[in-house]
Order: structure tokens, then sequence, then C-alpha cells
């Protein structure tokens, strides 16, 4: 009787989520927004179901308090409440607060002394098409995916501060194999492969060498 009920009300329940579900959410503005939730079901079909998500607030540029702002690459929180945006077309992370009030913009970076950091040649340090980015709470640490330069930027969590660079891995010492593949096109070169040999050397297979020049 027990098991009985228990599939009663699993059907039940089943039934009330496959039901129409339309989520009511407030815009910027204060105004309605009434938009329909969706999933998918065992063949990828769209069926309507409760929204995931509710709209609380929009963020934008009327946010940033006059600093230009093109769009959102990549999102994270600190447990402060803080926003990190990464604009990657803007070469900035900007920082609002949990109410989305503008604080903070990170693109020429600063040494802990507030001074303008500077590489080895004397140049300015910049983001350059950031793409990531990542808190790093117990260290106090914000780490950046500063793409356009290939390296990740670690800053101060506190005060947005340039702490170190983490610059991109010297290439490896790479043998290069050249294979020498056959002029007729309905040919084929030999099938073959590179191995990972050491830490820094790749070697030919057999079949490349016979066939390489």
């Amino acid at each position: 009787m027990k098991k009985k009920r228990w599939k009663c009300m699993a059907a039940g329940l089943l039934a009330a989520l496959m039901l129409p579900m339309t989520a009511h959410a407030a815009s910027a503005d204060g105004s309605n927004v009434v938009y329909d939730g969706y999933t998918y079901n065992y063949y990828l079909n769209t069926k309507e179901s409760p929204a995931a998500f509710l709209l609380e607030r929009t963020i934008g540029a009327e946010n940033m308090n006059g600093t230009a702002f093109s769009g959102v690459d990549d999102i994270d929180t600190s447990s402060d409440g803080r926003i990190f945006i990464v604009d990657s077309v803007e070469s900035r992370v900007n920082v609002v607060d949990s109410e989305g009030v503008y604080l903070y913009s990170v693109k020429l970076l600063r040494n802990p002394d507030g001074k303008i950091a500077l590489d080895e040649a004397g140049n300015q340090i910049m983001l350059t098409s950031p793409e990531g980015v990542w808190v790093h709470e117990k260290e106090q640490e914000i780490y950046i995916a500063d793409t356009g330069a290939g390296r990740i930027v670690v800053l101060n969590l506190e005060d947005y501060a340039l702490k170190r660079i983490i610059e991109r891995p010297a290439a490896l010492d790479i043998v290069k194999c050249r294979l020498l593949c056959p002029e007729t096109p309905s040919l084929s070169p030999p099938r073959s492969r590179l191995t990972l040999q050491t830490a820094s050397m790749w070697w030919c297979s057999p079949a490349m060498k016979a066939s390489s020049s």
C-alpha cells in the first residue's frame, strides 16, 4: 500500500512538472518580464519546464561609471559579494559589488605601491584581450587569463595590485621530421605517428623515417 502511494505521489509530481511553467521577473527598469522555461527530453526535443533561473537585475554599461563596456567573456565572484566581469574587447576586468555598483576596472596594472607596473623593457604592463578570471579566496588572489599576451596575471584580491605574472611555458625542443607526400592526389602518405620520448624531444617512428629525407 505504501509503495503504491509513493508511485501516485511521484506520478503527480511528474505531471506537475510537465505542466506549462511561466517565470515572472522584474527587469532593470522595474517592469515585469515574463518568459517560459524549457528543457530537453531524451530525444533532444525542447519541452516546457520550470525556469532554472529568475532574472534579479541586469548589469551593463550604465553600471560602469563611464568605463567602456563591450561585453562579458567570463565572470567570477568573491565571498564578499564582488563580481569580476571580463571584457575581452576592452581588455578589462570590471569589478562591481553585489548590487551592481561600480568599484574598479583592471586594465593598466599597478604595483603594491600604486605605481604603474613596468616590464623589463620599461613598458607599461596592461591586459591584452583577457578571456578568463578566477578568484582564489584562500590565497586572496585573482587569476586573470590574459589570452592576448599568452600569460596569467595574478592580482591581490584586496587592492588589485600586481603580485606576479605566470608566463607561457618555454617551447619544447622539437626534432622536426619532414614527411614526403606522394605527388599523386589519389595516394596518401603512409600512416605514421610522432611519439613523445622525453619532456623536450620528439622522435619519428620508423615508418616516418623511411619516408623522410
